[in-house]
């Protein structure tokens, strides 16, 4: 099977091993490292092969699932040596067929009908590129055309079939996807893979679809629309509200959108309440404003058949886009999760603005070690996370560096920085100047990549502190996560995390607000302007902090009794449920009051 051409790392069987039984799965497959003849490594600026094979295994960590990867891919970027499986698995997929071009991607989408793969990251499998080196991606065949469209033919056969139902509920077909999976069958080029007759009846399902969703009659709850899977704010605000919901008795429904983003949406714990059509009185929109025009055929229809709509917004400055007038014209209200953005909305718009704080949970499944995120037991480690989609310049770590490095010289040991950051990849000019200003520091750790919810959870767990000199933040989760973690916490002075933090339970950075320059941001607006934080003040904290653990611990503590006292799932419950029974959308309520600040 490795035909020359393969090894495997030494590391390979104790890992693969711990990583497949660790997910309680029974198949996998690791990341790869490229060589040259000589056993040089071959990067994928080196060698466009290299550069194809790379992009195609990224995207399997920042997809919604590998699934979702499999049958989007032109190729699969897994060798049949590379597959780590159990025989009882093998067995049941009856193996690797006979098919030219398609052995491995054939078998993984076979075996990703009985169970998810484990997917792992470090190189556990060595590919050797012959030379010479090539500029330029090979082209496919004729034949690896065909063979590709008979292996998703096969494929298709099964997975268009209404009672198809896959032992794995994250294999991609009708029975688990709905209309996601038949959307994707078209939007992928896959027609060729399927007789005339079955798209014709796809389409049809499709028709028949949109006209019920149009006349569905509406009930009593709400409906909660956005990415439900997503791996970032607006995902995980989305399903706080719907554990909200669940905790509070309130009616509800979840409906993913795909508005194409690139970022891994791979978060299924609310999957079960995930729906097509829209069936309920409130129609809330856990989206960006500027996302809203591509989904105004739901607003339409939902306006049609009686629905309210409400929008469920973040915002990080004290003035919105004049961009958004169509978004205010198309909600009937705005709910927002602090102070900071009702005060931003109500200068924008005549509409009721209405406060539902997000609530705020962490969960860890195990107790976590440093030694797992690459991290000594013997400093004392700030965090900082954020991603690179939401602008560098707003997320700050420039600042969060300079202050650490302030606040203790080279000599300083016992402390230590992790910067956590997603989408670095597709940023790299970004993520190569914060790397350059470190330097030689080796006090200061980068780890840009995707991490599970538990695994982020995780690594909140085991550093000491957080830190965030952001210059404007619609909420700031990664603060309060880390407050309900009992983490003291170091944060700029403005915006939306005021709404959790105070001189009591957190060490806030004084700022003085500064315009936001052209260039500097999504939107070039002569009225916006952001915080730019006291570096020597951050480190002033940073400092505290560490030196003096009585001060640590009641800030701590202390923030840990405010996040889980006044931003619980059942305070967001009884607040949606006051506002809906307002509208006359639920039956009043009958839980006690929230005691949330409102």
């Amino acid at each position: 099977v490795l035909a020359g051409r393969a090894a495997f790392a030494s590391t390979r069987l104790a890992t693969m091993v711990d990583a497949v039984t660790g997910c309680g799965g029974d198949w996998g497959f690791s990341n790869v490292a490229f060589i040259d003849a000589a056993g040089r490594p071959v990067g994928p600026e080196h060698d466009a092969r290299v550069a194809s094979w790379t992009e195609r295994l990224e995207a399997f960590a920042e997809a919604d699932t590998v699934g979702h990867t499999l049958i989007h891919q032109e190729f699969v970027a897994v060798d049949m040596a590379n597959l780590f499986f159990r025989r009882t698995l093998y067995d049941a997929t009856g193996g690797f067929r006979d098919l030219p071009h398609t052995w491995a991607w054939d078998f993984c989408l076979r075996a990703l009908s009985l169970a998810e793969p484990a997917l792992v990251q470090s190189r556990e499998f060595v590919r050797r590129i012959e030379l010479p080196l090539s500029t330029s991606a090979p082209l496919r065949s004729a034949d690896i055309d065909a063979a590709h469209v008979a292996m998703f033919a096969a494929y298709y056969a099964d997975a268009c079939r209404d009672d198809w139902v896959p032992p794995n509920p994250f294999a991609p077909c009708v029975a688990h996807w709905r209309m996601h999976f038949i959307k994707t069958v078209f939007h992928i080029g896959h027609v060729l893979a399927l007789p005339l007759a079955e798209l014709e009846r796809l389409g049809e399902t499709v028709l028949t679809r949109q006209v019920a969703r149009a006349t569905t009659a509406v009930a009593p709850g709400v409906d909660l629309v956005g990415f439900a899977y997503g791996e970032f704010g607006l995902g995980e605000s989305l399903r706080a509200l719907a554990k909200a919901c669940v905790v509070g008795g309130i009616p509800f429904a979840v409906q993913d959108v795909d508005l194409g983003l690139i970022t891994r949406q791979a978060d299924r714990s609310i999957a079960a309440h995930v729906v097509d059509e829209l069936s309920h009185r409130c129609a809330v929109f856990c989206l960006n404003p500027d996302m809203m025009r591509p989904i105004r055929s739901l607003l339409v229809d939902g306006t049609a058949a009686g629905r309210c709509n409400v929008g469920y917004w973040f915002w990080e400055l004290e003035q919105v886009p004049r961009e958004w007038d169509h978004a205010f014209a198309d909600v009937d209200e705005i709910w927002v999760a602090t102070e900071f953005i009702a005060d931003a909305m109500r200068r924008a718009t005549r509409k009721p603005v209405v406060k539902i704080p997000t609530p705020i949970e962490v969960t860890v499944s195990r107790p976590y070690t440093r030694t797992e995120f690459g991290l000594p037991d013997d400093r004392f480690f700030f965090l900082f996370s954020f991603d690179f989609n939401s602008f560098i310049t707003r997320k700050n770590p420039d600042a969060c560096i300079a202050a650490f490095m302030r606040a203790f010289g080279p000599a300083r040991r016992d402390v230590g920085l992790v910067i956590k950051s997603i989408n670095g990849a597709r940023q790299p000019e970004k993520l190569r100047a914060m790397r350059d200003l470190i330097g030689g520091d080796d006090r200061i750790v980068i780890v840009d990549g995707f991490y599970s919810r538990d695994q982020v959870s995780g690594l909140q767990s085991v550093v000491d502190a957080y830190a965030s000199l952001h210059r404007a933040e619609g909420l700031g989760l990664g603060l309060a996560e880390s407050m309900y973690q009992g983490k003291p916490v170091i944060g700029t002075r403005y915006s939306g995390n005021l709404e959790f933090m105070d001189d009591d339970n957190s060490c806030l950075v004084d700022c003085t607000l500064v315009p936001i320059r052209k260039g500097e941001y999504l939107y070039n607006d002569e009225r916006f302007r952001w915080a730019d934080p006291d570096i020597e003040h951050a480190a002033h904290w940073m400092r505290r902090l560490v030196d003096d653990a009585g001060f640590r611990r009641r800030i701590a503590a202390r923030g840990r009794h405010d996040i889980r006292t006044r931003f619980t799932q059942a305070n967001a419950a009884a607040l949606m449920r006051r506002r809906l029974s307002e509208l006359g959308l639920l039956a009043p309520a009958t839980e006690a009051p929230a005691t949330a600040r409102g």
